[in-house]
């Protein structure tokens, strides 16, 4: 798998302190500001899925990397952040224009769907769920998984989300279903669920601030409620059907 992304400044040595090898390169001017671009939009929009302090600070860390490739001044930055709360106000008190808007703007997050990936994971006849803890879906029981990275397959996205949020290992991956999931508008997802067996480990919860536990399931004794994309995937193992459209 390969990967073209910035990263932390410290991610090499800590990769290279658990016995791994990271093939890195040091970023000319132009590569380097447009990979700021990009990892501004990924941590955005990681925000936007989480809404937690920790991809807030992500983003303001992009930020202030940003601000000082471009030697833009913090106190300048602030002095027209003033200006503009002064002219035209701040954010506080909530008003809400009423005025329809029929289509998000063109640089709006949610404007192109997301590919998603959902992780059914079998142990002796039970399935891996866990209560979300996110900006759509809270309080639901989903499967493991998360975000398809750029050039990455569907079975190495699942190998690194499902090791990412609970740590464990998982084998035999296989298609499950197909999904246009359009069911927490506005975010759009193309989703695709895969089933898998366990391969080892113990489920823990390696995210808190979007998980509240990990536990095996009897399939016909699920709990409730279930994420949206969860029912759908029952009905696909079940009944063979593998294309969802809406």
């Amino acid at each position: 798998m390969k990967y073209s992304k910035l990263v932390r400044d410290k991610i090499p040595e800590i990769i290279k302190e658990k016995g791994e090898v990271l093939v890195t390169h040091i970023a000319s001017d132009a590569e380097y500001e447009q990979k700021l671009k990009e990892k501004l939009q990924e941590e955005v929009a990681e925000f936007l899925e989480a809404e937690n302090q920790e991809e807030m600070a992500d983003v303001l860390e992009v930020i202030d990397a940003i601000c000082n490739y471009r030697k833009w001044v913090s106190q300048a930055i602030a002095k027209i952040k003033d200006h503009k709360a002064n002219e035209r106000g701040k954010f506080e008190k909530r008003i809400i224009t009423e005025l329809e808007v029929t289509t998000l703007p063109a640089n709006h997050p949610y404007t192109r769907p997301r590919v998603g990936i959902g992780v059914m994971i079998w142990k002796d006849g039970k399935v891996l769920l866990g209560k979300r803890k996110s900006s759509h879906g809270d309080g639901e029981y989903a499967w493991p998984g998360g975000h398809l990275d750029y050039m990455e397959s569907f079975a190495d996205c699942a190998k690194r989300e499902v090791k990412e949020e609970t740590g464990i290992a998982i084998k035999n991956i296989r298609f499950l279903r197909l999904l246009n999931m359009k069911a927490y508008a506005p975010k759009h997802y193309v989703h695709v669920s895969l089933s898998v067996d366990w391969e080892s480990g113990n489920p823990q919860v390696l995210e808190p601030d979007k998980c509240v536990g990990w536990d095996w399931y009897d399939l016909n004794n699920l709990p409730t409620p279930l994420f949206a994309t969860v029912a759908d995937d029952m009905e696909a193992y079940r009944t063979g059907q593998i294309y969802w459209d809406s």
